[in-house]
C-alpha cells in the first residue's frame, strides 16, 4: 500500500543519497502487478512502476511459470493476452513427474448452478484417483465457501473451511471443551456432544471427582483418561498446551473460543474451500474456480483519496450523489475508480486461474459471468494425472498424556472424598499465591496474599488464607531455597513440552551454568511420584538446553517448610 511505503521510503531515499559510495548499498524489489487485488485495504499497483521512474530502476519481466503444467500454463497465456494490459507471455517450466514434464488437464464448463457443478467435478476428480486434500475450491466471497461446505458435506465429500482449521472448530476439540463448561456452569446442552462421542447418558457418568477450584488442564486430562476420549489425536496435546497456562476454568474456556491455534498439521483431511483472496501466494494440485453465485458489491466508499504520482494523497473527496454533474475533477476521479475496480476484477480472475499446478477446472455461469471479460468457452484438455491408489491414508496413533505437572489423585473411599476435596481446594490456593509471588520477600507475601484472598478467600475461608500466609513467610525463612535463588533468572509455572507431553514447572532458576527445578507441594501424599516427576522435568530440561539440571521438592506442611534434592 502507498502508507507501507512510505514508511520503506526514508531508507530507499538513503541507499540511492550514498549510491557509488558504499558498493554493498543496493534496491532490490518484486512483484506482480496483475496480481494486485487489495485495493480495498490500500494496494496500490500504480507504486511498482511509479518507484521505478522515480528512482531509475530498471525492470526485468519474468516469462516463465515454474508452477503449472503445460495445458494450465497455455490456456492463462490465451486467456489473458490481448485482455490485461502489457501481459508477458509465460514459458511452462512447472509440474514435472519422475523428470518428464507433465501436460495436466484443463476443463471450463458452463453451468447455472455452479455450486451443485462444482461438487460433480470434484466428484470426478475423486473417482479419477485424486486425493482429497489435493483438491482445492475457490470462491468469491465466505457466504458462497460456507454454501459450499454444506453442498459437500451432503455429497459425501471431505471438505475443510479455511475457518474450520482452527482449533476451536475442530469438533472434536470443541466437544471436549463443552464438557468443561457444562462441569463449571452446569448447562446440560453443553454435555450433549461429549457425551455422544462416548456413547453415554449423562446421567451414567461420574463426575463426583470435578471441583469448581481444579485448574482446566487438570478437569480436561480427567476426562480424557476417565473415557478414552481422543487419546489418538495430536490434537489434544495443542488443546493442553493451551489449558496449561491457566488457573481458572473460566478464564481459559474465554481464551479458547478466541484462540487463534492452528489444529495439529496432517490431522484433519480434505478439500479446501477458500476465496480466491485467501488464496493468492497458494499452489493446489488441483483447482476448482467458480464463478460469482450472487452479485458482486459496488463501490461504496464514502471517502475518495486522489494520488499524485501514486504516492501521495493529491486530495479528498466526500462521496455525492451526482457531484460528478458539476464536479469535474471528481468525475475524473470516479471514471479512475471504475477503471482500477476493472482492472482488480482482472487480476483477482488471474490469481484464481494461477493457482492449479496438475489440473484446473474453471465453473462459469452462462449469464451474468464475472468470467465474462476473458471469452472464456467450455472446453477439455489434457488428462488427469493420478492414480487410484495415490488416495493417502493417515495412521493415528495414541498419544502418551503426561500428568502435566499435576499431582493424580489415587482412588478415594466415599468417605475420604470430602477431605481430599477440601485438601486439593487449600493446594491450589497455595500454589495459586506461588505463582502470583511477585518478589521473594515479605511485601511480595503481602501481594501474593491479597490476590490469593480476592479470588479463593470465599472458598477457603480466612484461617485457610492465614495458614497459607504463615506458610509463605516460612519458605522465606528456609536458607537453602534462598540461597537457590541468588544471581538466578526466576521463571514461574514454565511451560514446555518435551517428547509429545507437556510439562508445567512450579518454579525454574537459569544459573550461568545450570538449572534448577523446584516444585510446591502441600503435604506428602505421594513422595515417590513427586520424585519421579521432577527427574522427568530434570531430564527434559537438560536435553532442550544442553544444560545440567538438579531438582528439588519444596515441601510447604503445617509443621514447617523443608527443601529436599531429588
Amino acid at each position: 500500500s502507498t502508507l507501507q511505503f512510505l514508511l520503506l521510503e526514508p531508507l530507499l531515499e538513503e541507499i540511492f543519497a550514498g549510491k557509488g559510495q558504499h558498493a554493498s548499498h543496493s534496491f532490490f524489489y518484486v512483484g506482480d502487478t496483475k496480481q494486485s487485488i487489495y485495493r480495498f485495504r490500500g494496494g496500490n499497483e500504480a507504486l511498482f512502476d511509479a518507484v521505478a521512474k522515480r528512482h531509475g530502476v530498471e525492470i526485468e519481466p519474468m516469462d516463465t511459470n515454474y508452477r503449472s503444467a503445460k495445458c494450465i500454463v497455455d490456456f492463462v497465456n490465451r486467456t489473458f493476452e490481448g485482455v490485461m494490459e502489457g501481459y508477458v507471455k509465460q514459458k511452462a517450466n512447472g509440474y514435472m513427474h519422475e523428470g518428464e514434464a507433465v501436460e495436466g488437464y484443463l476443463k471450463v464448463c458452463e453451468d447455472d448452478a455452479p455450486i451443485a457443478r462444482a461438487v460433480e467435478e470434484a466428484k470426478r476428480l475423486l473417482q479419477a484417483g485424486v486425493a482429497a486434500e489435493e483438491i482445492a475450491f475457490l470462491v468469491h466471497t465466505n457466504k458462497e465457501s460456507k454454501q459450499l461446505h454444506e453442498a459437500c458435506i451432503e455429497a459425501g465429500i471431505p471438505v475443510l473451511l479455511k475457518s474450520s482449521t482452527k482449533l476451536h472448530k475442530l469438533p472434536r476439540i470443541a466437544a471436549l471443551v463443552a464438557m468443561l463448561s457444562y462441569l463449571f456452569y452446569g448447562e446440560r446442552v453443553d454435555a450433549q456432544a461429549f457425551c455422544e462421542r462416548i456413547g453415554k447418558p449423562l446421567e451414567a457418568l461420574d463426575l463426583s471427582w470435578f471441583s469448581p477450584t481444579m485448574a482446566p488442564v487438570e478437569a480436561l486430562d480427567r476426562l480424557v483418561r476417565d473415557y478414552g476420549y481422543a487419546a489418538e489425536d495430536p490434537n489434544l496435546l495443542r488443546l493442553m498446551n493451551i489449558a496449561a497456562s491457566y488457573t481458572e476454568i473460566p478464564a481459559f474456556l474465554e481464551a479458547f473460543e478466541k484462540s487463534d491455534t492452528d489444529v495439529a498439521e496432517g490431522s484433519v483431511r480434505g478439500a479446501t474451500i477458500m476465496t480466491i483472496h485467501g488464496s493468492k501466494g497458494l499452489e493446489f494440485a488441483y483447482t476448482i474456480v467458480l464463478d460469482r453465485v450472487g452479485k458482486g458489491g459496488g463501490d461504496s466508499d464514502p471517502l475518495l483519496f486522489r494520488y499524485k504520482d501514486a504516492l501521495y494523497v493529491d486530495r479528498l473527496f466526500w462521496r455525492m450523489k451526482k457531484r460528478e454533474n458539476h464536479d469535474r475533477d471528481y468525475a475524473e476521479l470516479l471514471d479512475q475508480r471504475r477503471a482500477l475496480s476493472e482492472k482488480e476484477r482482472l487480476n483477482t480472475l488471474y490469481v484464481a486461474l494461477t493457482r492449479a499446478v496438475k489440473g484446473l477446472v474453471v465453473v462459469m455461469k452462462p449469464d451474468a459471468s464475472v468470467f465474462a471479460p476473458l471469452a472464456l468457452a467450455p472446453t477439455e484438455e489434457g488428462s488427469i494425472h493420478a492414480k487410484r491408489h495415490e488416495q493417502h491414508t493417515h495412521e493415528m496413533t495414541a498419544i502418551a498424556l503426561k500428568h502435566y505437572g499435576m499431582q493424580e489423585r489415587a482412588d478415594k473411599d466415599d468417605e475420604e472424598e470430602s477431605g481430599f476435596f477440601e485438601a486439593q481446594r487449600f493446594g491450589t490456593a497455595l500454589h495459586y499465591a506461588l505463582e502470583m509471588l511477585p518478589r521473594f520477600d515479605a511485601e511480595g507475601v503481602k501481594e501474593a496474599i491479597a490476590a490469593m484472598r480476592y479470588r479463593y478467600g470465599v472458598i477457603l475461608g480466612e484461617e485457610k488464607v492465614a495458614q497459607i500466609e504463615k506458610r509463605l513467610h516460612r519458605m522465606l525463612e528456609t536458607a537453602p531455597f534462598m540461597a537457590l535463588l541468588q544471581g538466578a533468572t526466576l521463571y514461574k509455572e514454565h511451560t514446555l513440552v518435551y517428547h509429545e507431553a507437556l510439562y508445567r514447572i512450579d518454579l525454574l532458576l537459569e544459573h550461568a551454568t545450570h538449572y534448577v527445578v523446584i516444585d510446591y507441594k502441600s503435604g506428602r501424599f505421594d513422595e515417590a511420584k513427586y520424585r519421579t516427576q521432577v527427574k522427568h522435568y530434570t531430564e527434559a530440561i537438560t536435553a532442550l538446553t544442553g544444560k545440567s539440571a538438579e531438582g528439588y521438592l519444596l515441601y510447604l506442611e503445617a509443621s514447617g517448610v523443608t527443601l529436599e534434592k531429588v
